[in-house]
C-alpha cells in the first residue's frame, strides 16, 4: 500500500477523502497543494503530514523564480512561511520547518539547499520505515491468543510512508495467535475508524468489526473486548500522549473495566519539549465536520459546536507503551526517560 509516491515534479498522495469508496491519487504541482492537501484531510497522520510538508518544501525549490539565491530564498521562506500556519499541533512537521529554516539562512547554495531538502526527505523516509518494522519485532508480544482487540482511530499505511504503527502490530499479532477479534472504534466525527482503519484491515485479510465509538465501554464491560491498542500523535516527556479525540475517553473505560490499554508508536514522537499533555495547543477544525455527516445536515442551523482534534490521555492510564526500543510499562513513574 503507497500513501504518496513522488514522480515528473509532482507529489501524488493517495486522497483518503475519496475512500473507502474509491481509490484515487490526487496530483499535488505546488506547496500550496501540498498545505491545502493537508488542510483538507486528504492526508492526515503526523508522520505523513511532516514528509507531506517535506516533499511541498521541495516543490517550493524546484518552482523558484530564480537562479538568483535571494530571490530563490525569499521563494522558499514563502513556503516555509505558509507550513508554519497549516498544522499547529504537529511537532515532527514544525521540528522539520524550523530545521530547514535554519539550513537556508546558513546556505547559499542553491544547488546545496535542494539537495538539503532532498536528503531530509530520504532520512525521514527511511527513519519511518526502520520504526515501523522495530514495532512489528519488539512490540507484537502484547498480544496473546483469545484476545478480543479495540482500536481506534488510524495509525497504519494511510497516516505513513511504511506500514505505521497500531495496524502491524495487530496483523502481526492476528497472524501469531490463535482466536484474536479485532474491533475498530468509528471514530467520530471524521470516521476515520470506519472508513480507513477498516480499509486497511480488510487490505490486509484481517476480518474487522466496526463499532460506533459509544459502544467501546459497554463492549468492554461485557467481556467482548478484553484489550486496547491505540497510537498517540505526541508523546511529553511524562508519558502522556496527545492523540485522537476520544482517546481519553476510552482509555477511561478500559481503566474502569481493568482492560489494558496500550499504546504502540514510534519513539520519534516523544516530544522533549512538551513536559506534560496538559501544555499542549489543541488543535480545532471545522464545525462543519460535526453539523455535516456527507451532504446530511445533522446539527441544526445555528448551535453552536466545538470540535477539538485531539485529546490527552494521562501516563496513569496507559499500561504500556510499545515503541521500536520496546515494552515501557513504568510511563506514570518514569516518563518517557526509559525510551530516550
Amino acid at each position: 500500500m503507497q500513501s504518496i509516491r513522488y514522480e515528473n515534479g509532482s507529489l501524488f498522495v493517495l486522497d483518503q477523502t475519496m475512500l473507502p469508496s474509491k481509490e484515487s491519487y490526487k496530483e499535488l504541482k505546488t506547496y500550496r497543494d501540498a498545505g491545502y492537501a493537508l488542510a483538507d484531510m486528504v492526508v492526515r497522520g503526523a508522520s505523513l503530514c511532516a514528509i507531506v510538508m517535506a516533499y511541498g518544501m521541495i516543490l517550493a525549490a524546484e518552482k523558484a523564480r530564480s537562479e538568483d539565491v535571494e530571490i530563490f530564498r525569499e521563494d522558499v521562506y514563502a513556503a516555509l512561511d505558509f507550513f508554519e500556519k497549516t498544522r499547529i499541533n504537529s511537532p515532527l512537521s514544525h521540528a522539520y520547518l524550523a530545521k530547514m529554516r535554519e539550513m537556508i539562512q546558513n546556505e547559499y547554495s542553491i544547488e546545496k539547499i535542494k539537495s538539503a531538502l532532498d536528503n531530509e526527505v530520504k532520512l525521514m523516509t527511511s527513519r519511518e520505515k526502520e520504526y515501523s518494522k522495530g514495532l512489528v519485532d519488539k512490540c507484537s508480544g502484547i498480544i496473546s491468543d483469545n484476545d478480543s482487540i479495540l482500536t481506534y482511530s488510524n495509525y497504519g499505511a494511510l497516516a505513513s510512508v511504511s506500514e505505521g504503527s497500531v495496524i502491524p502490530v495487530i496483523c502481526e499479532g492476528v497472524r501469531a495467535h490463535n482466536n484474536i477479534k479485532v474491533y475498530c472504534a468509528e471514530t467520530r466525527p471524521y470516521l476515520q475508524g470506519a472508513k480507513l482503519t477498516a480499509w486497511e484491515f480488510k487490505k490486509h485479510g484481517i476480518d474487522v468489526t466496526v463499532i460506533t465509538d459509544n459502544a467501546a465501554a459497554f463492549m468492554m464491560k461485557t467481556g467482548k473486548i478484553n484489550k486496547v491498542i491505540t497510537g498517540a500523535d505526541r508523546i511529553a516527556k511524562n508519558g502522556d500522549i496527545v492523540a485522537k479525540i476520544g482517546t481519553y475517553m476510552l482509555a477511561l473505560s478500559a481503566k474502569a473495566n481493568n482492560v489494558p490499554f496500550y499504546v504502540a508508536a514510534p519513539s520519534f514522537l516523544v516530544d522533549d519539549s512538551l513536559i506534560k499533555g496538559s501544555d499542549a495547543a489543541i488543535e480545532e477544525r471545522p464545525i462543519s465536520e460535526v453539523a455535516h455527516l456527507s451532504d446530511i445536515t445533522v446539527v441544526p442551523e445555528g448551535i453552536k459546536i466545538i470540535n477539538p482534534v485531539f485529546d490527552v490521555t494521562e501516563a496513569a492510564l496507559i499500561t504500556a507503551l510499545a515503541t521500536e526500543k520496546g515494552i515501557e510499562k513504568n510511563l506514570a513513574s518514569a516518563g518517557t526517560s526509559a525510551i530516550a
